[in-house]
């Protein structure tokens, strides 16, 4: 685990081991054509289960990836915030030129967690954002290699790695300009 303190905000990004990555993704392949297409909610236009009350993986199938994700939560909330306490989880795929529009996750999320299922080396990034928007006014600097002018975070997808943030932190995905693969699980944890 590697708890980067990027904005002053704590990132925390862990490689999961290949022994549960590999389970959980041949788990959730086959199971991707049972994903709503989510344009008759968004423009995103991302396929995910996160509309539905049933989960195209249910929580004891699951268990494996959330004992690693709860052990890396855990450590989060004893470094950086308050313990946690229940949460909910949703699958996302991303094909060619499909995006998630710029979110946060609410006053309600104490921490959320991005695990990659699977992603292709063109899959478009994770960008996590500065949550102060006038930080770059407040902060100008002549040198570009200064951490005052960090106003952002990109994380390039890869299997088995996962990122765990506060749920108030913008974030987006960026749209991939070939065809990708791109999976995900994502996580929102409650205080």
């Amino acid at each position: 685990m590697n708890l980067n303190l990027t904005f002053p905000t704590g990132i925390l990004t862990h490689q999961v081991e290949d022994k549960v990555s590999n389970y959980i993704e041949s788990i959730i392949v086959p199971r991707l054509k049972n994903l709503e297409n989510a344009n008759k909610y968004s423009i995103d236009n991302v396929s995910t289960d996160f509309f539905k009350d049933t989960k195209i993986i249910n929580k004891k199938e699951l268990l494996p990836l959330t004992k690693e994700v709860t052990k890396c939560v855990e450590y989060y909330a004893n470094e950086v915030s308050e313990p946690i306490g229940n949460y909910e989880y949703w699958v996302q795929d991303y094909n060619k030129d499909q995006f998630h529009g710029k979110h946060n996750h609410g006053r309600s999320t104490l921490l959320s967690v991005v695990y990659f299922v699977r992603a292709s080396d063109n899959a478009g990034n994770l960008v996590l954002e500065e949550s102060n928007p006038l930080k770059e006014l407040w902060f100008q600097t002549k040198s570009t290699s200064s951490p005052c002018k960090n106003s952002s975070l990109h994380v390039k997808p890869k299997k088995g790695f996962l990122v765990v943030f506060p749920g108030y932190l913008p974030h987006h995905v960026l749209p991939s300009e070939t065809d990708c693969i791109r999976t995900i699980i994502s996580y929102n944890f409650f205080g």
